[in-house]
Order: structure tokens, then C-alpha cells, then sequence
């Protein structure tokens, strides 16, 4: 059977996801601190949940979102994050 668009969608967004992953990880460590997991979750405007083993559970939207915030990723700035998205 052929595969719809959906899935097709579907099937690189989760490529994208496992691609993004180690990278928005290792950056996040270098830009920050040690500590940046924590930090992210007391600011981040969208939720984020732990895996079994405490890691953050990351989902595409999420990995984006903190790719695309310039402030935090160019900076390593969380307060501006918190900031902008209470200003909404």
C-alpha cells in the first residue's frame, strides 16, 4: 500500500526530531551551563516532559521553538524567553 502525505509528513518530522535532538542538546550544554535542562523547564512557554530516565522529552515543536528563539540560542538568555511569552 502506498503511503499518504500524512505519513510521509509524519515520517520527517520524526527524522527531523532524532536529527535535532543531540544537536539543540550539545548546544544548549555549551551555551549555557551544566544546568540548562533544568532552567529550560522552569521558563519554557510550551511544557516539557521527562522520559524515564529524566531526560527531557523533546518534540518537534519544542526543538524548533528553541532554535528559532534567537534570544536563547544566540545569547544563552532564558529570561528574555520567559519575558516574551508572558507579554502575550
Amino acid at each position: 500500500m502506498a503511503m499518504t502525505n500524512r505519513e510521509r509528513v509524519n515520517c520527517g518530522l520524526q527524522q527531523l526530531r532524532a536529527g535535532l535532538i543531540p544537536f539543540v542538546e550539545r548546544e544548549l550544554s555549551s551555551r549555557i551551563d551544566d544546568y540548562w535542562e533544568e532552567r529550560l523547564c522552569e521558563v519554557a512557554p510550551f511544557r516539557l516532559s521527562r522520559n524515564a530516565d529524566g531526560g527531557i522529552h523533546w518534540d518537534t515543536r519544542g526543538l524548533v521553538k528553541v532554535i528559532i528563539d534567537r534570544d536563547m540560542w544566540q545569547n544563552g538568555n532564558l529570561s528574555n524567553l520567559v519575558y516574551k511569552f508572558r507579554r502575550r
